[in-house]
């Protein structure tokens, strides 16, 4: 249990260190911006991994309470810093399917040619098209 420990506390600092990259980079351009929400990404896969172990091995209630209060608050945090960074990138989320109408203040005259169908006689070689 103290190995998982340490790997928590030595993942929970690089992806406090990648968090306050993405922070910094919000100002900048896109490519780096992305390439600090990969990096974040990665550090929180790993940390949640060994936030999963621990909650797997933890005997009491207080230190479940503690890992996952300590989760959810990083967890929001880097929601909202990708929220924030994906905004200043002009990339928006949609909350539901949109339906466009198809206006017309005037309907529309379409003539459609006429079209001949023949009546099928039985007959294989009589049917060509």
């Amino acid at each position: 249990m103290d190995k998982l420990l340490h790997r928590k506390n030595a993942q929970l600092h690089w992806l406090r260190s990648a968090l306050d990259d993405l922070r910094a980079a919000l100002d900048s351009d896109k490519d780096h911006r992305q390439r600090c929400q990969m990096r974040v990404s990665e550090k929180w896969a790993k940390y949640d991994r060994v936030v999963e172990q621990l909650l797997e091995v933890s005997e009491t209630a207080e230190s479940i309470d503690t890992l996952i209060d300590e989760r959810e608050t990083l967890s929001d945090e880097l929601m909202e810093l990708r929220v924030k960074a994906d905004h200043d990138s002009g990339i928006y989320i949609k909350e539901g399917p949109e339906k466009k109408e198809i206006q017309r203040s005037t309907p529309s005259n379409v003539c459609l040619p006429k079209l001949e169908i023949r009546k099928y006689n039985r007959d294989q070689h009589s049917a060509t098209l």
